[in-house]
């Protein structure tokens, strides 16, 4: 795989278009999810993960809210225009709230065999606002191609390609 872009579209009337490429050095989720603001604004995101899927940028913008850029140094350091972020040590995931398109980093880095699962943390980005907080998630792979997500009280059964890009999530979004 060198590149593909997949439709998503949300039983809320979001619309997203994304691209995953590989890189020399990773993979690089690239996309824009239209209505994701007040107004249909739409929000941009690019994420940078490297070869073992952990991830290393998240860059987001927005016309209204400007942009945020946070690197990793694929242990769990994160910093913020270069101050550090002490609250998100160890986290090797970020997890956009408007998009299906992050689930992607912890399906491919936790590789997990069928009937395996495992619990992890991301640095979830609010949208709107830009407000970042630890959640924590747990990623069951329940079929060749299914895995149920758990956060808190919140549960949903995903469907993913050969690619690990989710083609259904729950009743919230669907491919185009």
């Amino acid at each position: 795989m060198t590149g593909r872009e997949v439709v998503w579209e949300s039983a809320t009337g979001l619309r997203e278009t994304c691209r995953l490429e590989r890189l020399p050095d990773g993979h690089r989720l690239a996309g824009s999810v239209a209505g994701a603001l007040p107004d249909g604004e739409v929000l941009d995101y690019r994420v940078w993960v490297d070869g073992d899927w952990c991830t290393r940028e998240l860059h987001v913008e927005t016309a209204t809210l400007g942009e945020l850029f946070l690197e990793s140094d694929g242990d769990g350091r994160w910093q913020s225009d270069g101050f550090p972020l002490p609250d998100a040590g160890g986290l090797l995931d970020v997890d956009i709230e408007v998009t299906p398109a992050t689930n992607t980093l912890p399906i491919r880095r936790l590789a997990l065999a069928v009937g395996e699962g495992a619990d992890v943390a991301a640095l979830w980005l609010r949208v709107p606002g830009f407000g970042l907080e630890v959640i924590e998630q747990r990623y069951e792979r329940t079929g060749e191609l299914s895995y149920r997500y758990r956060s808190g009280s919140f549960q949903a059964d995903l469907e993913v390609d050969e690619d690990g890009l989710v083609t259904r999530y729950g009743s919230a979004w669907r491919r185009a």
